[in-house]
């Protein structure tokens, strides 16, 4: 199944938007990313982990998918895996 990178400004606001465009020439900038595999799109914030459908976390603020190749685990696994550390990752620890 195919992986992606999908990229947001970090806040979804035109100053931060501009700033992004001028940091990312740098080779940096304020972004929050999310990892789309198997029709979702995964992520974590103070919240804890979650999923969203892909590109949708905040649409205005989407920047790029970037394409990361494919995996060989199966959604099922995939979906045991993240079931089993979510407790462990909470939002305590973001």
């Amino acid at each position: 199944a195919p992986v992606a990178l999908n990229v947001y400004d970090a806040m979804d606001t035109g100053p931060m938007r501009a700033l992004n465009k001028v940091l990312r020439g740098a080779g940096t900038g304020l972004f929050h990313c999310g990892v789309e595999v198997h029709g979702r799109e995964w992520s974590f914030c103070k919240h804890g982990v979650f999923s969203v459908e892909p590109q949708t976390f905040y649409p205005e603020a989407f920047v790029e998918a970037l394409p990361m190749g494919d995996t060989l685990v199966s959604e099922e696994a995939f979906c045991i895996f993240v079931g089993r550390h979510t407790a462990e990752w909470d939002g305590k620890t973001y």
